[in-house]
């Protein structure tokens, strides 16, 4: 639900200056346009210069924003509806706090949020971890931190100019029945007010795994680093392992080979330069993996087992012992002596090769191997 808050002398508003985001009840508002023929005095510049130095704070809206009561995801679509508006900062900004309707449990200020009828108030951060399905909406880069009281903060980046949008889909370890809101840091300009979409986290009924894999390659020494995180609410699955397929991709569809059952021309969706890129496979090997090394985050202190290993044709893949649990994630990192400069290559989390397009990998997910975009991938241009 989108409410707006009566109260506005809460601790959050200096919490992280200059950027904010919010939501509205009311629909979206369309900014004015302001057509050429009413430029001061006819002259293009200084009409420019005036609306660039009357640029305000904005007001943000959450309409549209849930809390998916079957898989656990929170999806908050945000977009920003004053005209001629933008962040201070380069970059917006959300709070996930936990709410409570005892007013002496909140640490975070006593500014009023209504749940359906009942008064909360920002009680604390999150015990556990928040973080994005997917980096990438559109243009927009974003992130998720967690500072040292515990609050996550999401950013996208750029700013939001007037009527631009951004989808955050977030999954976190909350509390069955508690009450959290994701709130803007930043009083809505023209109101004056904060803004914020608040929901009760209930249990999924069709809980999932999620896959959700980032990586970094270094041009200069050759080193690839790759972490497999599990931000769903159930632990993966082997068949007997979790087997992690890399191969080379191209982007030119006509190049596309058959690699074991996945079809040639198959379309893949992956992140690339920080954009969303569609690549198809082209070609397996042997890539002569060294200096490999892994590394492990557990709640639960699981010790994760990876091998590099090779198939009896003498093509690369990487294989883990156990299932993720959720929010647990393992890093893996190595060279290859068998790369070729200007390639890329795809690492994908979910067995793609051995099921091709008949089955979305070992693991059933939220976004899964063919979803455009998915977050099973990681691919590198050596």
């Amino acid at each position: 639900m989108t409410r707006k808050v009566n109260k506005y002398n809460s601790n959050l508003n200096n919490s992280y200056r200059g950027s904010g985001v919010g939501a509205q009840t009311t629909s979206v508002r369309r900014a004015k346009s302001i057509s050429a023929t009413n430029r001061p005095y006819g002259k293009k510049e200084l009409y420019e210069e005036r609306l660039s130095s009357s640029v305000t704070t904005p007001d943000y809206s959450f309409a549209g924003s849930s809390f998916n009561s079957e898989t656990g995801e929170v999806v908050i679509h945000m977009t920003n509806t004053k005209f001629n508006s933008k962040s201070a900062m380069p970059y917006d900004s959300v709070s996930v706090v936990e709410l409570t309707y005892d007013i002496s449990e909140a640490s975070l200020g006593d500014t009023a949020i209504d749940v359906e009828g009942t008064t909360y108030y920002p009680k604390s951060g999150i015990t556990g971890d928040v973080d994005l399905m997917l980096p990438t909406y559109n243009q927009y880069v974003n992130t998720v931190t967690k500072t040292s009281d515990g609050i996550h903060t999401i950013q996208n980046t750029p700013h939001l100019l007037q009527n631009d949008s951004v989808v955050f889909r977030v999954m976190g370890q909350y509390v069955h029945g508690s009450v959290y809101a994701v709130i803007q840091n930043l009083k809505n300009h023209s109101t004056n007010d904060y803004s914020y979409f608040a929901f009760q986290y209930t249990s999924p009924t069709s809980p999932k795994a999620e896959y959700k894999v980032s990586g970094d390659y270094d041009a200069s020494s050759g080193e690839v680093s790759i972490t497999i995180s599990n931000i769903g609410t159930v632990k993966t699955t082997k068949n007997p392992f979790c087997y992690f397929n890399l191969f080379e991709v191209t982007t030119e569809e006509s190049s596309s080979n058959a690699l074991q059952n996945l079809p040639a021309g198959t379309p893949i969706s992956t992140y690339l330069d920080n954009e969303i890129k569609q690549v198809y496979p082209l070609s397996l090997g042997n890539y002569g993996i060294t200096d490999f090394s892994t590394s492990s985050s557990s709640n639960t202190n699981i010790n994760y087992t990876i091998v590099s290993s090779l198939t009896s044709s003498q093509n690369t893949y990487f294989r883990m012992t156990q299932e993720l649990e959720p929010f647990d994630s393992v890093t893996i990192t190595f060279k290859g002596s068998n790369f070729q400069s200007g390639s890329a290559y795809l690492f994908n989390a979910d067995e793609i090769l051995y099921w091709g397009t008949t089955q979305d990998g070992d693991t059933l997910e939220i976004i899964d191997d063919f979803a455009h975009p998915t977050n099973n991938n990681y691919t590198f241009v050596a």
